[in-house]
């Protein structure tokens, strides 16, 4: 697979529906992973939103997550796409 995900602090991410990481930017050791229930440090279950927003169009949402440039918790944020009836895609820039 192309790994042109990751530029600087921002990276791209695609996932099934059902939570598979199918291509992670920053972190490739997440692909093939279930990470429906990660949290970010507030507790939103991040990818379950990103999940709902697809199915709905698709757009921006808010989160906290570790910035790969900082390694400090950073405001996020994340735009959401249906790519079709079985993934979305998913990449965000860090908020200061």
């Amino acid at each position: 697979m192309n790994r042109d995900l990751h530029k600087g602090d921002i990276y791209a991410f695609v996932f099934t529906f059902k939570g598979i990481c199918v291509a992670h930017g920053a972190v490739p050791a997440l692909d093939g992973k279930n990470l429906m229930s990660v949290k970010d440090p507030n507790g939103k279950y991040t990818i379950r939103i990103a999940s709902r927003l697809a199915q709905r169009g698709g757009g921006w949402y808010n989160y906290k997550w570790p910035n790969p440039k900082t390694h400090m918790i950073d405001n996020k944020a994340s735009f959401v796409e249906k790519l079709d009836e079985n993934y979305l895609v998913v990449a965000g820039v860090y908020r200061r």
